[in-house]
């Protein structure tokens, strides 16, 4: 008898077999992948157990040791340097006498702080700095004021001025040295104030602490209109005149052109009458203001307090 094979259903069964063939490997592969990535973790996981269970050698304990005596004379040294930088913004006027409590009487401090204050402006306008605004009408002393950022003195904010005051007189120093044209505006952030007048009471939401627990960040706003050669040295002298008071940050420097001014300095001037031929071996053409720009410094000072 002659057996009888349908091809069709023999292609069909063969090509089923390899097909099952081949993902049987595809998938023992797969297998033997993954058992071999799970012996690997079961191994470092053993290590890790040894190590954590591991007895720290004696050598081991006075390596250590030494690293953290290293750490910690470094730290009081640093701490010691910071804390001398405190001594400078935790220090009151001169001659005002201080109560038990830490603090001066506030009648006391306000006239000296109002004195100091005038003083300060009345500097400005020695050297031809202007302030803010011209007012028309209104109060133009209370404006001024109001835009260099000085406040009114309270039984509650008196340590928090004295620390403004003394950025107040390094800024505004600072603007006399560099020759400012004219100041629009001073402004500080949140400072940190308690009963004692000690700068350790409790934190605002909105007050950054300095990291490690040392003190508080007070971000200042200043913005001039200077001369742009200028506009370096002020800078320069804003860092020169608080290294040896207060450690400041600068975060943000913006220079622009003075819209006002823009029309008094355009960029190409127009020749009004024709050189005459006498002149056209000694003339020389007049030269060209300097056009003064408007600066934005925002930045921030550490102000210590070491526990």
């Amino acid at each position: 008898m002659k057996l009888k094979i349908d091809t069709y259903k023999s292609g069909l069964l063969s090509g089923g077999v390899i097909i099952a063939v081949i993902l049987y490997m595809g998938v023992w592969a797969n297998y033997q992948q993954a058992d071999e990535q799970r012996e690997q973790l079961r191994q470092k996981g053993s290590k890790i157990d040894k190590l954590m269970t591991k007895q720290a050698s004696t050598k081991d304990v006075e390596r250590l040791r030494k690293y953290q005596e290293i750490l910690d004379r470094e730290s009081v040294v640093c701490k010691g340097y910071y804390k001398g930088k405190e001594g400078f913004s935790a220090k009151w006027f001169k001659g005002i006498n201080i109560k038990p409590d830490g603090l001066p009487e506030p009648g006391d401090f306000k006239a000296r702080y109002v004195d100091e204050k005038n003083q300060l402006i009345r500097k400005l306008k020695d050297n031809k700095i202007t302030i803010g605004i011209k007012l028309e009408e209104g109060d133009q002393a209370k404006m001024e004021e109001n835009q260099l950022g000085f406040e009114e003195p309270t039984a509650d904010n008196l340590k928090n001025l004295q620390k403004k005051f003394w950025i107040h007189e390094m800024i505004i120093n600072t603007m006399i040295e560099s020759e400012i044209l004219h100041c629009e505006k001073i402004s500080f952030g949140v400072f940190a104030s308690s009963p004692a007048g000690s700068g350790k009471g409790v934190q605002p939401p909105q007050l950054q602490k300095i990291p490690g627990d040392m003190g508080f960040i007070i971000p200042f706003e200043v913005m001039v209109n200077v001369h742009n050669k200028n506009a370096p040295i002020f800078i320069q002298n804003i860092l020169n005149k608080s290294k040896n008071s207060f450690l400041i940050l600068l975060r943000k420097i913006d220079i622009s052109r003075v819209t006002e001014e823009l029309a008094n300095y355009p960029e190409i001037k127009i020749m009004e009458k024709a050189i005459p031929l006498s002149e056209k071996d000694t003339y020389k053409p007049p030269v060209s203001k300097t056009p003064p720009v408007k600066m934005v410094i925002q930045g921030e000072i550490l102000d210590f307090d070491i526990k």
